[in-house]
Parts: C-alpha cells; structure tokens; sequence
C-alpha cells in the first residue's frame, strides 16, 4: 500500500509519509540495500548520503540484537562493519557483534571482535568491550589480549574494586603467557 501511495501520488507529505513507513519495514527487515535501490528507482530520497545510509544499516542490524537473534545480529553486524569499516557505529557494532558470538559460545569470534573495539580510541563501548573481553580472552588462551583488556578496564573504570580485580587479572594473564617479569 504504501508504494501504491508512493507512485500514484505527488511529492508531498502523504508520500513523504509513504517512504517512511517503507524504510521502516525495510530497516525492520535489516534490508536496507533494497529500500535504497527502490528509492532511487522512484526518484525520491535519491540524495541519501553515505551517513544516512550508514545510520540505516546500522539501525537495521541492532534491532535484530535488539530482538534478541544473536546468530542473525552476529551476522547482520559483522555485514554491517564489512560495508562500512570506518562508519559511525563500528565500536557499538563490535560489541554487539561480540557480544552475540560469546552468547552464542563462540567465544574466538567474540574475543578478534571486542579485541578490535579495545584497539579503537576510547568510545563508549570501551569499557563494557573490555569487561567482556578480558576473561573470554583469558577463557580462550590469549593472554596478551587479556592483559591489555583488564588493563583498558583498570584506567577506565572509576570503581576502585573493579580497578583492583582488573590489575590481578593483568598479572593473572601475565603469569600464564609466562611473561614473569610484567608480573613483577
């Protein structure tokens, strides 16, 4: 009904309200690639830029993690930071995506993925990314990984016990990669 509306119609508010409602059931179906073809094909939104493109990806892929379908958000999130590497919500997919792979006991899937979060300038995934990464990292025997994510958490975290338990799991990590000295 509302590409009905859309192509029988003039620009104005009822098709503005159209295309709305189309990009919503696309977005809702982490589709976006073909809500951006068929607004092309009708000539309206033609000028979507790459952030906006970016934004609705992202959109459509957390709202499966949303939903809870932690294989499809593992999916639709690592798709999403294949199209856009550099785009604005790479840090929040990361963790997401991370997260959906250690719930779904992937867990070396969820470690590259929270390790790439912990190579990223601090955002707002860096701490909760680095809380989940740490013990997985050491879980899966990747102890330097480990190390660098209590790390993250002991600089970043403003809880003195957390701060506390991070620095033991440093040397914890430390000890088993067989660097003595670090521990020291």
């Amino acid at each position: 009904y509302y590409k009905q509306v859309v192509e029988n119609s003039y620009r104005g508010a009822q098709s503005d309200a159209a295309m709305a409602g189309i990009r919503s059931i696309y977005v809702d179906k982490n589709d976006v690639n073909s809500y951006f073809d068929y607004a092309e094909k009708v000539g309206i939104e033609t000028d979507l830029g790459e952030v906006q493109r970016d934004s609705l990806a992202f959109a459509a892929a957390r709202n499966i993690y949303i939903e809870g379908d932690k294989s499809r958000a593992a999916t639709a999130l690592s798709d999403y930071i294949k199209s856009y590497p550099a785009g604005a919500y790479v840090a929040a997919a990361l963790y997401y995506g991370g997260d959906s792979s250690a719930s779904l006991g992937d867990n070396d899937a969820a470690v590259s993925k929270l390790a790439q979060l912990l190579r990223m300038n601090s955002n707002d995934y860096s701490l909760p990314g680095a809380r989940r990464l740490a013990p997985l990292a050491y879980r899966v025997g990747n102890y330097r990984v480990s190390v660098e994510a209590y790390d993250r958490v002991s600089r970043l975290s403003s809880d003195n016990a957390e701060r506390q338990e991070a620095l033991q799991g440093m040397i914890r990590g430390a000890r088993a990669a067989g660097d003595d000295q670090f521990a020291v």
